[in-house]
């Protein structure tokens, strides 16, 4: 009986969890305000406490499912792309060896060797880019741009040096930039996009009676929330991370937050995750492992990894508006 009720338990936290994914899946590709971002952070909430009681409660074993986990993992999996070829030199201009892709009115200009992931447009789509000017160039070219509303870069992020103040190699699972439809958010002022306020409403529930609330000595602030499993070692905790605005903040100057999911010391399947907008069209999000062994971003490194991302893609922005203006 007691193997029937844990297949049960594992059986409804798999269905939960295929809930989130499809939800996250659709806040992706549609980007929405408010009200998608409410109903996903409940879902997230629900999910959050059953991994709490999977792992560590009476049907848990100790264990979630591999299943369950393998889901947890995907939730920020990006699509692959289809098979692209490009010659730089084969376009009307000098590109300096940049492809070029376009995510809403942004104009990317990568390093070939950067350029990583772009999910095609698919049937049907009703997105709004503006027209290539000149589709008989080559795909990739300034004038016919890959044109995608989700992007994974390959970034080339460099390892600490030797001696540095850095904690951890600095490495992420994933990041991506993502087509987004701005609209106001009720509560969260000046936040346009339901990725970044799923985590600030995160942060404030969190945060509003926090079993440990500490400063880090990046001046990060953690707010930790203890399962019911007094045994649950704190690295394993859910917890949202943020910093002040005055110390740090987004490119449109809202809060910086990261948001762990219970479990990131004891597994590599669930994670930590930012979520923010670069621009008012484009979301920046990127998923990491706060612990080792293994490659990960300590929490106390993630400020600086997030500037050095932020020059990055700010650098993609400007090399393509200079180069599309030859």
């Amino acid at each position: 009986m007691e193997g029937l009720n844990t297949r049960v338990a594992e059986d409804a936290l798999l269905a939960d969890t295929a809930l989130v994914v499809r939800k996250l899946d659709a806040r992706l590709r549609v980007a929405s305000p408010s009200r998608a971002a409410t109903s996903y952070l409940k879902d997230r909430v629900r999910m959050e406490k059953k991994i709490d009681a999977m792992r560590h409660g009476a049907a848990g074993r100790g264990s979630v499912p591999v299943c369950v986990l393998a889901l947890l993992g995907s939730l920020w999996m990006h699509p692959a792309s289809s098979a692209l070829k490009y010659d730089p030199q084969s376009c009307k201009v000098d590109t300096e060896g940049r492809i070029f892709v376009q995510i809403s009115r942004q104009l990317l200009a990568i390093p070939v060797g950067e350029f990583g992931l772009a999910e095609p447009l698919y049937a049907g789509s009703t997105r709004t880019f503006e027209p290539t000017l000149d589709p008989a160039q080559p795909k990739g070219c300034p004038d016919n741009p890959i044109q995608t509303t989700r992007y994974v870069p390959h970034l080339h992020l460099a390892r600490p040096a030797s001696g540095s103040a850095a904690t951890s190699d600095r490495q992420l699972d994933s990041l991506e930039l993502i087509y987004v439809v701005p609209g106001p958010i009720e509560g969260l002022p000046g936040v346009t996009w339901g990725g970044e306020a799923t985590n600030l409403h995160s942060l404030e529930r969190r945060c509003k009676n926090p079993a440990i609330r500490e400063r880090l000595p990046s001046g990060i602030v953690a707010c930790r929330v203890k399962p019911r499993d007094p045994n649950v070692r704190v690295e394993d905790w859910g917890a949202s991370y943020s910093i002040p605005i005055t110390d740090y903040a987004t490119p449109l100057g809202t809060t910086f937050v990261a948001s762990c999911l219970p479990a990131v010391y004891s597994t590599r399947i669930t994670d930590c995750d930012v979520a923010y907008s670069m621009r008012l069209d484009l979301g920046l999000t990127y998923r990491f492992h706060p612990f080792g062994p293994g490659p990960h971003l300590a929490i106390d490194d993630v400020i600086e990894l997030d500037k050095e991302v932020r020059a990055a893609i700010n650098r993609y922005i400007s090399d393509g508006q200079r180069l599309s203006c030859k």
